[in-house]
């Protein structure tokens, strides 16, 4: 069974909290009349990040980073960065996978 990128989001806000940072995963945000859905937002000393995500595949950094990018410009965020998911992680179970990432 392979894992949706949803679920690595969802693992990687997981793995911030229990180091101790406010993260959520795939909530919906509304900004100005329209919905948004990033992937991971992290509180952060008054400052909202976006980290958006991607699986690893051709193009997928310059994705990665627009998205990121889009989350700033639209006031989504503050910051934003752009993650790059092993392709492998696809194939690893949801029991493993917060140990692997």
């Amino acid at each position: 069974m392979k894992q949706r990128q949803e679920v690595l989001n969802v693992t990687l806000a997981q793995l911030l909290m229990d180091r101790g940072a406010d993260a959520d995963a795939e909530q919906i945000m509304y900004r100005a009349g329209n919905r948004h859905m990033p992937d991971v937002i992290v509180q952060f000393q008054g400052l909202r990040l976006a980290i958006e995500g991607e699986y690893e595949a051709a193009g997928a950094q310059d994705k990665a980073l627009k998205s990121a990018k889009n989350r700033v410009e639209t006031g989504i965020a503050h910051l934003g960065i752009g993650v790059v998911y092993p392709a492998d992680l696809k194939a690893v179970p949801q029991r493993e996978l917060a140990a692997r990432m």
